[in-house]
Formats: structure tokens, sequence, C-alpha cells
């Protein structure tokens, strides 16, 4: 499903390292994980959005919490 949203090995790589010291795993996909080009130009995400206090990007990309 990830690499339908446009994740490629690359970032699937990054996440997979992230999750071993992950409190939450919300708090792995970040820009700061991913990269902020990641989020906006291959995701579409709003730059400023990406900063905004309580900002979930699994839920952004179509995540529930079900």
């Amino acid at each position: 499903w990830l690499k339908i949203k446009g994740f490629t090995e690359r970032e699937l790589t990054k996440i997979e390292s992230a999750l071993a010291t992950a409190f939450d795993i919300r708090f792995v996909f970040n820009k700061w994980t991913l990269g902020e080009d990641f989020c906006t130009q291959t995701l579409g995400l709003d730059a400023q959005r990406l900063d905004a206090p309580g900002f979930d990007l699994l839920s952004e990309i179509g995540f529930t919490k079900t």
C-alpha cells in the first residue's frame, strides 16, 4: 500500500530503521525521516502543514486508527 502512495525502497528502509527506536509508529512517518521533498513532491503534502502541531502524516495519506 505504501508503494502505491509513492514510497520506494529508500523510504521503506528509512522507516524500518527508525521503527527500532520509535515510541509510536506516527513518530516515524514525518519529514525528518522521509525528507521534506518526498513529503511535498511525492505525497503532495503542504510544507507548512508538515510543521503543524498534531500533524499526522499517516492520517493524511489515508491510514485510519482502526
